[in-house]
């Protein structure tokens, strides 16, 4: 009994030690480079049975000049058990301290689960005016039980130019951008469609109009779900899914109501 007691801890300690055993990374806040880049290689930390917190990087003395600021980078697991995330505690001069994490369900926010390829990931905290300046940051990798998780491309910055993530298309205010573009193109370009055929005008305009429309929307779908399946952030493949789904759809449906219109119009007798 005694041997299986002892065998149990020494289980129990080896296992603790795997997953402790990695040291932090210490960064001072001034040997970042210009561009943001922490020029880090490749952190690895392997969870245990049980649930699990590691300090990963410590920013001493960051260089905070605005009003935000966000460590970002990718983020690559295999077989994360149950909800894990990455989490970024800045500490302030006169004690307090923040958190960040991502727990979103999707995008370079979002929480560790199952396995994914090496996909962007963003940790930025916002001071709201306050002029304060962060003393110390701390990254941490919280598991609730076993997995692998690689955390690389680390680099600091403020929270506007999260995008510059590696491997990002653009970030949430040039999705938000391009959505509202292209919201409004296919409303203008809708509108002007259904005015012509009201009139009976422009057979071939709306006609071509409608082919490319549909041309375009499903280049845009099909960028889009390339854009998830890549790993891309939400604020990436949404726009292009939705909007590209939209104008394929509108494109291909409406084509024959239009031309059947368009022959019904040329039918009927004119009144002189």
């Amino acid at each position: 009994m005694q041997r299986i007691s002892l065998l149990a801890f020494v289980l129990f300690a080896l296992n603790a030690a795997t997953t402790l055993a990695a040291e932090p990374v210490h960064v001072r806040g001034d040997a970042i480079t210009p561009d943001g880049a922490l020029m880090l290689p490749p952190i690895d930390f392997n969870g245990s049975s049980v649930a699990s917190t590691q300090e990963i990087v410590e920013i001493e003395s960051p260089q905070v000049s605005g009003d935000s600021y966000a460590l970002s980078g990718k983020v690559e697991y295999t077989d994360v058990a149950g909800t894990g995330f990455l989490e970024m505690w800045s500490y302030f001069p006169d004690g307090g301290h923040y958190f960040s994490r991502t727990l979103d369900a999707s995008g370079q926010m979002g929480k560790l689960a199952g396995s994914s390829r090496a996909r962007p990931f963003v940790l930025p905290f916002f001071l709201n005016r306050n002029p304060a300046r962060p003393s110390r940051l701390v990254v941490n990798v919280v598991l609730p039980a076993r997995g692998h998780v690689r955390v690389s491309e680390l680099r600091f910055g403020p929270a506007g130019e999260a995008s510059s993530a590696p491997g990002v298309w653009w970030s949430p205010r040039g999705g938000g951008w391009i959505g509202g573009i292209g919201g409004s193109a296919f409303g203008m370009v809708g509108g002007l469609i259904g005015f012509l055929c009201s009139r009976g005008r422009g057979r071939h305009f709306v006609l071509g109009a409608l082919t490319a429309m549909a041309a375009t929307g499903i280049a845009g779908a099909t960028a889009g779900l390339g854009a998830l399946l890549l790993g891309q952030p939400y604020e990436v493949w949404y726009p292009l899914l939705l909007g590209g789904g939209i104008a394929a759809v509108f494109g291909v449906g409406l084509r024959p109501t239009v031309r059947r219109r368009f022959e019904e119009l040329r039918a009927m007798p004119r009144v002189i």
